[in-house]
């Protein structure tokens, strides 16, 4: 068939129909870029609602998702093709314009294939910010579906020169317009998805950046200015009078990374933690308890200092804002001492300076101990357990606070090669992400074994309050969401939370709890008086106490906020404007979104209140920061080892 060119159009008389439409829409450079990134975008949802675990199997469903898609593209594309055909000149800015449009889609589908959610501006805005340590995580978690669409991006841009020969820049907007009809119609009058994932993907990630960049990318909730100066809950006179008594206790917390509830033997899971079974066998497990915000720096904040994170973006906990007394401070000042161990790299998230804030004396990080790489972050966990000891058997006569954070159990849950062979042998499965992820559990579990055996061997586990928990859970798509910051379901949320040793007595807690939780429970234990009124959290060592709603917020803020209370859930996201409640006994795996009720939305106010109140709007000041040699802590620069990794990643 031969296409005689024309001004504007292909003209062959067998093109009849639809088709005079389609073909001479195709002709302008605008409408070939935004073609291809609604072709793009449709991948990507496709992709991520056939993961979605309990997602309807109808492709109906499929072109609910896209509509606000193919609004965008299709009526962005006949727009340009009625400017460009009264202005020839433009089709150089709507060429522009429509390609920038076109590389936002391929960033956005990739994303969403790599977390199971769309793109936001904050989500954006980190990336940027922290691009080199974001490139290694793309290298590492990109899936087979995103390389093919960054391979026929490239591609489209090779044969960009070919194409200016075919195109000459002018396009009919008849098939634009007929295609924007269709996709208004679906897009504002099909009824929304019910389900809570695929509701999140009916979005325009395009429109959702956009207006996220012109309401600043935040929540409804205001920074309250000065927040930062946490009180303090033990006096000084109560820690030296304290200290003069019998011999004090050791405390060793075991910080479990993306450890979910479910996953271990307590939540009936697939991993076999004999360790953490061992441990809630010896003093009191928590089985209800949920992280304030699951991102790691925030956490360690909520578990050692026993206050609220600042509930936004930026890792306040890190700079000279947060001013707060903390567990390691109240015990250093009983004369304690006091080490940070973590298998991950320390470069990572300034995390020197955040343990400098929290009281430490001691830190030991991936580049001191050297254990082998796993991902862009992580090493195996097992390589902690020496370390540590070698701490305890220094000046041994001296009581010590010791904390220990694995970090292979985060993504992409790469296992060590002797991990790998072995479970090959015995038979372990390995295939999946899941199956992986469920193994590092183990692992991380056989190290907290070597840590209470190396105390048991020394004659210092009878005298020492170990403590296991996770800082937060993980997602693995089963709600669409993959990983943690933004995950308010029960995956992303409940942890393991375990308390043994002396001044503890056996017993389980049901009642909802939250990492805020653990510090007034370990002073009591500990024979501390302190001030309740000076921590959020409430202790559960003798029984449990009054319930009381429990907040959550997600660490990209404008994804959700919301609290637990008995067995309800209350989730709202901004980003929506959305609100809802899940019954979580009838409901368990959280399904089944419900109507709030006029409780709900007054407590629900009240928590919005509560997280503006917890937010901050002073500068970072990033201190100078010398006490854990040989790293260096320059003011106002990242903290470096020298055996840091460039650009602050394995693999870089």
């Amino acid at each position: 068939m031969k296409l005689d060119r024309a001004p504007g159009i292909y003209r062959d008389q067998r093109l009849t129909g639809i088709w005079r439409g389609v073909l001479p829409f195709l002709r302008s450079y605008s409408s070939w870029f935004l073609l291809w990134a609604f072709a793009v975008t449709c991948l990507a949802k496709a992709v991520a609602f056939s993961r979605v675990t309990g997602a309807p199997d109808s492709a109906t469903w499929l072109s609910v998702l896209v509509a606000r898609d193919a609004l965008l593209c299709f009526g962005m594309a006949t727009v340009f093709q009625l400017i460009e055909r009264r202005a020839g000149w433009a089709v150089w800015w709507t060429g522009c314009l429509a390609l920038v449009t076109l590389t936002a889609s391929a960033v956005s589908a990739g994303y969403l294939l790599v977390a199971g959610e769309l793109l936001s501006w904050q989500t954006l805005r980190v990336g940027v910010a922290r691009f080199d340590e974001v490139w290694g995580i793309v290298v590492e978690s990109m899936p087979a579906p995103g390389w093919l669409v960054l391979a026929a991006v490239s591609c489209l841009l090779v044969a960009l020169p070919y194409a200016c020969r075919r195109l000459n820049g002018e396009g009919s907007p008849v098939a634009g317009l007929l295609v924007t009809t269709l996709a208004s119609g679906v897009a504002f009058l099909a009824p929304p998805p019910q389900h809570v994932a695929l509701s999140g993907l009916a979005d325009s990630a395009a429109l959702a950046v956009t207006s996220g960049y012109f309401d600043g990318g935040s929540s409804t909730a205001q920074g309250a200015g000065l927040f930062g100066k946490f009180p303090a809950p033990v006096s000084s006179d109560a820690i030296a009078s304290w200290a003069q008594g019998t011999q004090p206790p050791n405390v060793v917390v075991v910080v479990l990374e993306s450890t979910r509830w479910d996953v271990t033997s307590l939540g009936g899971g697939p991993a076999d933690t004999k360790a953490l079974a061992k441990l809630a066998g010896r003093g009191l497990s928590f089985q209800n308890v949920r992280a304030v915000m699951p991102h790691t720096t925030k956490s360690l904040w909520s578990i050692l200092c026993g206050q609220y994170p600042f509930m936004q973006l930026d890792l306040y906990e890190t700079s000279v804002s947060a001013e707060g007394q903390c567990l390691p401070h109240i015990l250093g000042a009983a004369g304690y001492r006091r080490a940070f161990f973590q298998s991950a790299l320390g470069s990572f998230e300034d995390r020197p300076r955040l343990v400098a804030n929290m009281g430490f004396d001691g830190f030991t990080a991936w580049e001191d101990i050297g254990g082998e790489a796993l991902g862009f972050l992580a090493s195996d966990d097992e390589s902690l357990s020496a370390p540590f000891l070698h701490f305890v058997d220094r000046h041994s006569d001296t009581p010590f606070l010791a904390v220990v954070l694995t970090s292979a159990t985060h993504f992409p849950y790469r296992m060590p090669d002797e991990m790998a062979a072995r479970s090959e042998e015995l038979q372990r499965p390995t295939r999946t992400s899941w199956d992986r992820y469920a193994r590092l559990v183990e692992a991380e579990d056989a190290m907290l074994a070597d840590v209470m055996d190396g105390l048991s061997a020394r004659g210092l586990l009878d005298n020492t309050i170990v403590v296991a928990l996770g800082d937060h859970g993980e997602g693995f798509g089963e709600q669409g969401v993959r990983q943690h910051d933004t995950n308010f379901f029960e995956e992303g949320l409940r942890v393991p939370l375990v308390i043994a040793g002396p001044g503890v007595a056996l017993r389980a807690s049901t009642q909802p709890a939250n990492l805020l939780d653990l510090l007034p429970t370990l002073l009591e234990a500990l024979g501390l008086p302190y001030e309740p009124s000076a921590l959020p959290g409430q202790s559960f060592l003798a029984k449990d106490p009054a319930p009381s709603p429990k907040l959550f917020s997600c660490w990209i803020d404008s994804r959700c906020r919301g609290y637990v209370e008995g067995t309800r859930k209350v989730v709202y996201v901004p980003v929506r404007d959305e609100a809802f409640a899940f019954d979580l006994l009838g409901d368990p795996n959280e399904k089944i979104p419900l109507p709030l009720s006029s409780q709900d939305r007054a407590t629900l106010g009240s928590i919005n209140g509560r997280i503006g109140e917890l937010r901050s709007t002073m500068p970072m000041v990033l201190s100078e920061l010398s006490a854990f040699a040989p790293w260096r802590c320059a003011r106002g620069e990242p903290c470096v080892h020298p055996a840091s990794p460039s650009g602050g990643v394995h693999g870089n």
